[in-house]
């Protein structure tokens, strides 16, 4: 399995929103706003990096919500490289 963390930007009060839709996929395993340079922060995993990049172009980049509108900004992925348990 690979991980990475996924940081976003979003527009001004619309990392909520952001948070509840990431929350309802299953390759996210946790999401939280945040204070500071990003808005929220998720935790995703996926099969291998390909699939992994695949998910965060399609899914997370591409993200609109019911008006049309994609609330996120920016992203930047940090891929885990050792989790030691």
């Amino acid at each position: 399995m690979t991980q990475a963390l996924v940081f976003f930007n979003a527009q001004s009060g619309r990392e909520e929103d952001v948070i509840k839709y990431l929350r309802t996929l299953r390759q996210v395993r946790e999401a939280y706003v945040t204070f500071g340079v990003y808005g929220g922060v998720a935790r995703i995993e996926e099969e291998n990096k390909d699939a992994l990049n695949d998910f965060i172009a399609s899914k997370v980049r591409r993200y609109t919500d019911e008006k049309g509108e994609n609330p996120i900004r920016s992203t930047m992925t940090m891929i885990i490289a050792r989790q030691d348990k």
